[in-house]
């Protein structure tokens, strides 16, 4: 007999390393809804995202780096094509941005281990998103990180 709830862990762990090592949108909505339900949402997330980020060629992506000696993860940072945060405030924000790991990645799945990020910062591009990706972003934040600070969009 099979025991549904070991195989979820040991399938949750998978998706974070495949994450780590593939971060894609694709494989985001996979490990938050599940491979069936993640093909019916993907051109609907795909517009939302658009709308969030402001169009090709950008994305939102996830950022974990030291800033003021802290482990922090900012969500919801507009990125370009090749990776690079748009917003020049943000990046010098960090400690040390050769220390910095940048995904492209929503924050509806992140490839880090539970309660593993002293801090996150949710930016406002986040409130894009129609309720049911945010409560899936919201969950993940609540996964990673100890505590959870501004700009947020109301749900921290």
């Amino acid at each position: 007999m099979r025991n549904q709830a070991a195989n979820r862990r040991t399938e949750q762990a998978n998706y974070r390393r495949f994450l780590h090592k593939w971060p894609r949108v694709d494989v985001e909505l996979a490990h938050a809804f599940g491979d069936i339900e993640a093909n019916s949402l993907f051109l609907d997330f795909m517009t939302q995202l658009r709308t969030a980020s402001g169009g090709d060629p950008y994305t939102l992506g996830s950022v974990r780096g030291s800033m003021g000696g802290q482990d922090v993860l900012v969500v919801g940072a507009v990125l370009d094509a090749q990776r690079q945060m748009l917003d020049p405030e943000l990046a010098a924000g960090f400690d040390n941005r050769c220390n910095v790991e940048v995904l492209p990645l929503v924050g509806l799945a992140l490839p880090y281990a539970d309660k593993s990020v002293e801090n996150c910062r949710v930016l406002p591009s986040i409130s894009s998103f129609s309720k049911r990706y945010r409560d899936a972003i919201h969950a993940e934040i609540d996964r990673v990180t100890k505590t959870v600070a501004g700009p947020t969009w109301g749900m921290c």
